[in-house]
């Protein structure tokens, strides 16, 4: 699948999540998860850490979905998303 394709199937899917079809939720969800993982991974170092940053990130996407407007590619906003929610990981493990 080249980009393009890619980028149009991720529209479809975002669209179709955004107005609530859960069925589009969980493809998308299923699609980005590793992507999400191996970002959190990378950021933490740590796998545990990884796994807690990837729940927060599916959380806020879940809940801010409606949000995203397409002024970045869906990855960028996930990647923005992931590198947030590590730096709060971050900081409860040194608080």
């Amino acid at each position: 699948m080249s980009g393009s394709e890619t980028k149009s199937s991720d529209d479809l899917l975002i669209r179709r999540a955004q107005r609530g079809e859960r069925e589009a939720l969980d493809e998308l969800i299923r699609q980005k998860y590793r992507l999400i993982h191996r970002r959190a991974l990378a950021k933490t170092g740590d796998a545990d850490d990884a796994d807690e940053v990837t729940q927060r990130v599916l959380i806020k996407l879940f809940r801010k979905l409606k949000t995203f407007r397409g002024r970045s590619s869906f990855n960028s906003w996930l990647y923005r998303i992931t590198s947030n929610a590590a730096g709060e990981v971050h900081r409860g493990r040194v608080a």
